[in-house]
């Protein structure tokens, strides 16, 4: 069976991975062994077959039974990828890792011409392994401060990997793995430098909020770089004065159609200002753009009515509560109420008292009727509970239905160099990144059982490398997509788009295998295709893989490589192994 191999071996071979981390680890081969580049170009395909949780120690088995790596490496054995073998092929790519991911940057850089890159997104994301992690080296800086996945797991230790990618295109520039406790805002200016000195000078810098914290701005400005970023912290108050400036009027920036016969409208203006050093109090100029979303403020507006409505049927409950007298201390029923205003976010529009009321009741004494011609014994009793009362700024709370929908976006590019709307529109691809996290966590990375901190910072950049694959592979179908508008239906799930996932293809090619024919005493091969509605050969060449080599020469050389002692023993093998197919 061949499966998606061999488009993932012919990326793989595009990318120079074998080149590369022999010519930086060390070029050393011998009858026992295979190159480290060659064995991490093994486990990276093993890493893209699987889809379960990758277990180091069945690397030799999976090799054993999968042909399509003997006709890679015609002198490779099952027992030159035994578990030790392999992790000592990690431990030894380590130090090097951070090389060998620049490096692989420039080789994608060159395949797609990427001359010259304008916007850069930056991000960080978490994610967890198993295993146990106490004893480590003491050279490993990553497991000294591991923190724990956001769903309290506590069996689970989390890392963080922070990751730029190129804005248009989605590969990474800059891959690293960091301890899991790290704070995101502290990595930015770390990113911005390894992507400046290695990669490219000049390019915006494009993030989330914590990217645009003083220090990083200031930072980037200072080495004349630009930023493009969500402002650190919302100001109302601003924002309000702004929109009461005549002079500020809100012009159309962007229209996206969604589905469903949706249309979002962005709208917006910019205002200058300036970003001040308090050390020497020198200016930095900034641009500042306002803008208005209309689905934000639809959903705003939802949220708002939804807390209104949950604070009102909170607070009537409680009220209720407390005239049944339920709440017999002042303290207990204040703690309630705190608890309803502000977990529906209503602390500047409601105030209320909360008083202690005192009944006396009066009740017999004794148990029962008394005695014929007597008066029952009367005891009185004081009972203390708690009442309150609330007003709701119903007026002041309709006034944050006029500032909701807005965004605002901090940058120094100035004016003359790039419009709002261009900004706009490269800041609303800040998705590129969160796609490449997803891509990694469902398809390139999978759970890892690897116990070594070491093996799994090297584990989890090849998994960055297994989605730059992906990210070829799309790139690859939607380009010859482009040009053959007739294959635009070609996959049901995708119907009318010119791209469709990497993942969606692979599978495609799962049910790929080779066929060997016997023809006047020569063997031939064929690839063939067990699913009559399968579309792999289309996929092949959507791909531009060539699939000749897989059909004569690379099986004709494993046929060479393996002896038989008769005709039966040979069938017998292609019957269990690839797939025999024997020619009349």
């Amino acid at each position: 069976m061949l499966g998606r191999m061999p488009a993932i071996a012919n990326f793989l071979f595009k990318l120079e991975i074998i080149g590369i981390i022999d010519g930086i680890v060390g070029y050393s081969r011998s009858s026992l062994r295979l190159t480290h580049g060659e064995t991490a170009f093994i486990f990276i395909m093993y890493m893209m077959t699987k889809r379960n949780a990758v277990t180091v120690y069945k690397l030799e088995k999976w090799v054993s039974q999968t042909p399509c790596i003997q006709l890679l490496f015609p002198e490779s054995n099952p027992h030159q990828l035994s578990e030790e073998r392999v992790g000592r092929t990690l431990d030894s790519i380590y130090p090097h890792i951070r090389d060998i991911i620049f490096l692989i940057s420039k080789r994608v850089i060159e395949l797609y011409k990427l001359r010259k890159i304008s916007a850069v997104n930056m991000d960080l994301t978490n994610f967890s392994v198993y295993g146990n992690y106490r004893n480590q080296p003491e050279d490993c800086e990553i497991i000294k401060y591991m923190g724990h996945p956001k769903n309290h797991d506590r069996t689970r230790q989390g890392l963080a990997l922070e990751v730029a990618v190129e804005s248009e295109t989605g590969f990474f520039l800059h891959v690293e793995v960091v301890p899991g406790n790290t704070a995101d805002v502290t990595r930015y200016i770390n990113m911005w430098i390894e992507v400046c000195k290695k990669i490219w000078p000049e390019f915006i810098a494009i993030g989330d909020c914590k990217i645009a914290s003083k220090k990083n701005l200031l930072f980037i400005s200072k080495h004349h770089g630009k930023y493009l970023a969500p402002e650190y912290e919302f100001d109302l108050k601003t924002l309000k004065k702004e929109l009461a400036d005549p002079t500020n009027t809100l012009e159309l920036l962007l229209e996206v159609k969604h589905s469903k016969n949706r249309t979002v409208f962005y709208t917006g203006f910019d205002t200058e200002s300036k970003i001040i050093d308090d050390d020497d109090k020198k200016q930095y100029y900034q641009r500042r753009i306002i803008v208005h979303s209309s689905e934000l403020e639809s959903e705003q507006r939802q949220t708002l009515e939804r807390r209104k409505v949950a604070f009102e049927k909170g607070i009537k409950d409680i009220q209720e509560q407390s005239l049944a007298r339920k709440y017999g201390k002042v303290d207990d029923l204040s703690r309630k109420i705190k608890n309803i205003i502000t977990k529906n976010s209503m602390n500047k529009y409601v105030d209320y008292t909360v008083e202690e009321k005192i009944a006396i009741i009066e009740k017999n004494a004794k148990r029962g009727r008394p005695p014929k011609g007597s008066k029952p014994d009367i005891v009185k009793t004081e009972i203390k509970w708690a009442e309150f009362s609330y007003t709701f700024d119903l007026q002041g709370y309709k006034k944050l239905f006029d500032t909701i929908g807005f965004f605002t976006l901090e940058t120094n590019v100035k004016r003359s160099e790039m419009s709002k709307s261009d900004l706009l529109i490269l800041y609303k691809g800040e998705h590129i990144v969160e796609s490449f996290f997803r891509s990694m966590k469902t398809s390139g990375i999978v759970p890892s059982y690897l116990h070594s901190t070491k093996r799994i910072a090297v584990y989890t950049n090849f998994s960055a490398i297994c989605t730059q694959i992906c990210i070829m592979m799309q790139r690859e179908v939607s380009e010859n997509l482009k040009l053959n508008k007739k294959l635009l239906y070609l996959f049901p799930k995708n119907r009318g788009v010119s791209h469709t996932s990497a993942e969606f293809m692979l599978q495609e090619l799962d049910s790929v295998a080779a066929s060997v024919c016997k023809t006047n005493g020569v063997y031939d091969a064929v690839i063939t295709d067990q699913k009559p509605d399968s579309k792999a050969e289309t996929v092949f060449e959507l791909m531009n893989v060539d699939v000749k080599y897989w059909r004569k020469e690379g099986i004709q050389r494993l046929f060479e490589e393996m002896k038989f002692s008769n005709e039966i023993a040979f069938e017998e093998f292609m019957r269990n192994k690839i797939m025999y197919r024997k020619s009349l």
